[in-house]
């Protein structure tokens, strides 16, 4: 296997990982529901909270340089990272009630995935100016 496809597998497995571990949180808050209200909320969800990961992992999937791919793995990790706090605060040790917490599925991945963008095109264009 050479290097670069070593270093592609270890982005992919870091992406899906992390798209796993949204995956896993978008179906806790209906866990006490039917399995109509888990997959609705899987279904609607997880895609979003998908969309960093995805953004990250077609941005790095390319990178020549084992730093700047070193730099996509911790993007996608701190990324990972900053929606589990979110989850934390918000689902498993609220200071109080609120019926527009659900609200997070749709403006922590929008944030989220605006960073993404933002920090993936930054390191291709650094990884394009070290190749050249």
């Amino acid at each position: 296997m050479s290097i670069q496809a070593e270093r592609f597998s270890l982005l992919s497995i870091v992406a899906i990982a992390c798209i796993l571990v949204c995956l896993a949180t978008a179906a806790w808050p209906n866990i006490n529901g039917s399995i109509s209200q888990i997959l609705y909320g899987v279904a609607f969800a997880a895609p979003l909270l998908a969309i960093p990961f995805i953004v990250l992992w077609l941005f790095g999937r390319k990178v020549q340089s084992p730093l700047i791919n070193g730099l996509f793995i911790v993007a996608m990790l701190a990324a990972l990272l900053w929606w589990c706090f979110n989850f934390w605060e918000i689902f498993l040790v609220p200071e109080n009630s609120d019926a527009q917490a659900g609200l997070v599925f749709l403006f922590a991945p929008f944030y989220s995935s605006i960073a993404a963008v933002v920090f993936g095109a930054g390191l291709r264009v650094l990884d394009s100016r070290t190749k050249g």
